[in-house]
């Protein structure tokens, strides 16, 4: 089971609206994370999921789900939960997209370019990951 859902109602953080949002995997991930709404609203995240939903059901090898869009004009960063094709099975991790580490100017019908390919080792402070 995959679930990626977010509130209706909008709640005030730090002085912006966001969206209260929730991912579930099969038993083995439940995080709730904020989706601000100074940039994309509600039905922006949700058409967007549903694009890269298609996206997984092609095989295509990673594909990025969006759970905090900001302007990439002004914002440093992008959250997103990306979807690794593993044969048969996949797998999701939680990536954070700098855009000041981007070789281009990030344009959104090419976010699944700019993700890594799947960590599968430790990171630097010997921490494996989801």
């Amino acid at each position: 089971m995959f679930k990626l859902t977010l509130d209706d109602l909008p709640q005030e953080h730090f002085g912006e609206q966001a969206l209260k949002g929730r991912i579930q995997l099969s038993g083995k991930l439940d995080e709730s994370y904020l989706a601000s709404l100074t940039f994309w609203q509600r039905e922006d995240y949700i058409n967007h999921w549903n694009e890269s939903l298609k996206s997984v059901l092609e095989l295509e090898p990673k594909v990025a789900f969006i759970s905090n869009m900001i302007d990439p004009e002004q914002g440093s960063f992008i959250r997103c939960y990306v979807c690794y094709t593993l044969g048969s099975q996949v797998g999701f991790q939680e990536h954070i997209l700098f855009l000041d580490e981007l070789s281009e100017k990030f344009q959104l019908e090419n976010i699944h370019t700019y993700i890594h390919d799947r960590q599968t080792e430790p990171d630097e402070d010997g921490i494996m990951p989801s």
